[in-house]
């Protein structure tokens, strides 16, 4: 580093999303709440924003709109053994 030179700041980074893809992620969404992530991204690239499923997965998960959901345990990792006698 130069002595008397201040870090230079870095620039803000190509793949962030801009205020309005956000805001256009959170009005189709409000439209039609049924909507996943995937069906959202390609709705909105039809209109012209180029924005994956996993953003739109992540910004409704910030606003709180992403429903938790439990998933089952795989049969196969439970042993299911039935006991018998011999006759």
């Amino acid at each position: 580093m130069v002595p008397g030179c201040r870090p230079s700041r870095k620039a803000p980074s190509v793949l962030r999303l801009t205020d309005s893809e956000r805001q256009a992620i959170l009005e189709k969404k409000k439209a039609e709440p049924q909507m996943s992530a995937r069906q959202i991204s390609g709705h909105l690239r039809r209109e012209g924003f180029w924005i994956s499923p996993s953003n739109c997965y992540r910004v409704r998960k910030a606003k709180g709109w992403v429903i938790p959901q439990s998933l089952l345990e795989a049969p196969w990792k439970t042993p299911h053994y039935e006991p018998f006698q011999p006759k």
